[in-house]
């Protein structure tokens, strides 16, 4: 959820009641919901397809020195993603597809006008970049395990695979062509461009097709629909092919 924005609604379509859960550990908010006994395994697909700018806004105010600039919000760009879910039972499947936009949070810079000899105790915002891996893939179903977990969990286990991307890494901002504001400290902050850079180019770092991207997404989900198969059927004793004996050749 994005004040004032609501973008994530659902509807318990359930005869029985759900719980919410919640948890946050290592700088991981986890959200879970969870009812009865697991029966389906559901592959879950997300990729970041385009990623939206934020605006810059700047307030004046007589609580600073006049001339001092103070990082009131960082800004958080924004991105459109595409999704799908593969939900197996057994050897049927159903697949959904579908698209989301989430908005960028405006980066607001307070500007003092007040009394050069003001003493000020305010702070730059210290909330740090915000990174998000472009390509996410969760699985989870009543056969699957957990890696490195001790023992089967209730329900069945998950896996995700993740892949940082242009996204997922300390300074992707200032790559993907987003400028760099220099607090006083001397830090620094996301700033946007006046013209935003085109989808993929970055400065140093070659830009990849759309069409490459696509294959690597459908690869991705592929492979993902395989582990899949793999948690719900279990591995296939492989045939050993029988040698065929050499005919001796006539004297």
């Amino acid at each position: 959820v994005v004040y004032p924005t609501i973008n994530f609604r659902f509807k318990n379509p359930f005869d029985y009641p759900v719980v919410l859960h919640q948890t946050v550990q290592n700088g991981v908010v986890r959200a879970e919901i969870l009812g009865p006994s697991r029966k389906l395994t559901v592959t879950y697909f997300r990729r970041i397809d385009e990623v939206v700018p934020f605006e810059q806004l700047e307030r004046q105010s007589d609580k600073l020195p006049e001339g001092t600039r103070r990082l009131a919000q960082r800004g958080i760009p924004g991105f459109k993603t595409t999704s799908s879910r593969v939900v197996r039972d057994g050897a049927y499947a159903v697949r959904q597809k579908w698209k989301d936009n989430y908005p960028p949070t405006t980066e607001i810079i307070t500007v003092g006008t007040g009394a050069k000899e003001l003493e000020t105790h305010a702070a730059d915002d210290a909330h740090p970049e915000y990174d998000v891996d472009e390509s996410l893939v969760v699985t989870q179903g009543p056969d699957i395990r957990t890696p490195g977990a001790a023992g089967a969990a209730p329900g069945g286990g998950t896996i995700e695979t993740r892949e940082p991307g242009r996204t997922g890494e300390y300074g992707w901002t200032e790559k993907a062509g987003l400028a760099t504001y220099k607090t006083e400290t001397g830090d620094e902050s996301t700033k946007v461009n006046d013209v935003a850079p085109a989808e993929g180019e970055a400065s140093g770092v070659k830009a990849t097709s759309r069409a490459e991207a696509r294959d690597k997404d459908a690869a991705e989900e592929a492979r993902g629909e395989a582990r899949a198969r793999k948690g719900d059927e279990g591995e296939q004793p492989k045939k050993k092919k029988k040698k065929r004996k050499k005919k001796k050749a006539e004297e």
